[in-house]
């Protein structure tokens, strides 16, 4: 028995079928069109009797594209590959735990996991020494321009306030003072003008 795409094809919904059946998934099923005389009739079938079924000529199923809900996923899953990127440009360029924690949610595990993947080494322990006047004052003006534009921080406006920087003031200072002026209100007060 020569097996092609469409038999390949039927053989998936069929073990969607089963799988459905299996956990109760009766909804899905009757979205396909399956009544209950079809699921019984089809959960009756053997193994062989259920491949027998996938390879015949004829098509017992209809295969639509939902337009609409297609594009929405497909920019869902554009907009994910997008952020997948953001957040592995931060680590890659050093991003602290507790940053990424923070704007991500992701833990220890997986933060170390991707800083393996990017074949980055561990992160220096510890806070980062107190920056200068002159980078505090740069960092400041970098986020001030940043909240002109958004009310708040998310990895984007890190990379871009990390990249209007030139890349010259660590993640490290950037978050630290960051978390400072969060806390002492600095921000809120800038959010308001």
């Amino acid at each position: 028995m020569a097996i092609n795409k469409e038999a390949e094809l039927m053989n998936s919904i069929i073990v969607f079928f089963q799988r459905c059946e299996e956990e109760g998934d009766y909804n899905a099923l009757n979205e396909m069109g399956f009544g209950p005389s079809e699921v019984r009739a089809l959960a009756s079938l053997s193994i062989a009797d259920a491949l027998r079924l996938s390879s015949t000529q004829s098509h017992f199923l209809t295969i639509r594209l939902n337009r609409k809900i297609y594009w929405r996923m497909i920019d869902y899953v554009l907009r994910e590959k997008a952020k997948e990127a953001v957040i592995d440009e931060l680590i890659s360029c050093d991003a602290p735990l507790k940053m990424i924690r923070a704007l991500t949610g992701m833990g220890n595990k997986q933060f170390n996991l991707k800083r393996r993947q990017l074949d980055l080494p561990p992160l220096p322990a510890g806070r980062p020494p107190r920056p200068s006047l002159e980078v505090e004052k740069s960092v400041w003006n970098a986020v001030e321009e940043t909240l002109q534009r958004v009310p708040n921080f998310g990895p984007q406006e890190f990379l871009d306030i990390f990249d209007s920087l030139k890349r010259q003031v660590s993640f490290r200072v950037i978050w630290s003072l960051v978390v400072e002026w969060e806390n002492d209100d600095s921000l809120n007060q800038l959010r308001k003008n």
